[in-house]
């Protein structure tokens, strides 16, 4: 939250809301968070709320907000890819957790194909790692075809040689790791989370599908691709320092110009 001093020593109250509606199998503290925040909006609470992406703005039930993306350091990349690999290496990025449903979708995998041994694609995952003795398990399990590779600071690094990046979580803010992927050329699959339309907008950089089997299909049936610089350029654009910077500026002017 912002607090802005005005000339007449009263304050607005902006809101930056992060946070998307969903109804899980756990206790909902999406849906509750932005629930209160409707609550606290109309009542007064807040003078404007900033969405993070398309998805939040739309379940934000208050007329003074706009929609101002996060800020990434993102650029793009002349990358060169080996096109003579056997099997699709597909990469999830982002700290391990329920949320992001890495697990998730490593169990999905391993019931489609009878064993993670069967596993049709390399799947690596990067990311901190609360349990890493279960991580060691399942890089047994896939005899090498699941992969755990901790933190990683390089985008360089992380998205060298990746076919997909996949997002299976059941649901975020705005994926900067979406933003990331397209900017080094990569295309996403993405489960229909908050934000992915607001990344994966312009045809060609990637996939939105509504459950891990369209996941797979896409992954096994499709050809990966490079994603043309032009567009990994406007992306890089859409979500820059300099853009966003510009938004709050405006954002901030039309209070104290009133």
């Amino acid at each position: 939250m912002v607090n802005a001093l005005l000339p007449r020593k009263d304050f607005i109250r902006i809101r930056t809301t992060h946070n998307e509606r969903f109804l899980g199998n756990k206790i909902p503290w999406q849906w509750l968070s932005v629930f209160i925040e409707n609550i606290l909006t109309r009542a007064g609470r807040f003078d404007h709320v900033i969405c993070i992406s398309k998805k939040i703005e739309q379940q934000i039930h208050y007329q003074r907000k706009s929609i101002i993306y996060n800020a990434l350091t993102t650029y793009t990349t002349n990358r060169l890819k080996k096109q003579s690999k056997r099997k699709p290496d597909v990469r999830i990025i982002g700290r391990i957790s329920a949320q992001k449903a890495q697990y998730a979708f490593i169990d999905h995998c391993r019931k489609s194909f009878d064993s993670l041994r069967n596993l049709p694609f390399n799947l690596t995952l990067i990311g901190k790692e609360d349990d890493t003795s279960l991580s060691r398990k399942i890089e047994q399990e896939s005899c090498g075809h699941v992969r755990f590779k901790g933190l990683c600071s390089n985008q360089i690094d992380m998205y060298r040689e990746a076919d997909w990046v996949i997002i299976p979580s059941q649901y975020e803010g705005l994926s900067s790791v979406m933003v990331e992927a397209v900017c080094n050329g990569i295309p996403v699959i993405s489960m229909p989370v908050s934000g992915a339309e607001d990344v994966l907008s312009l045809n060609g950089l990637g996939y939105f599908v509504t459950n891990y089997d369209e996941m797979i299909e896409v992954i096994l049936g499709t050809k990966p691709w490079t994603i043309p610089i032009e567009k990994r350029i406007a992306l890089s654009e859409q979500f820059s320092i300099e853009k966003a910077s510009l938004s709050h500026a405006q954002l901030y002017d039309s209070f104290f110009c009133k």
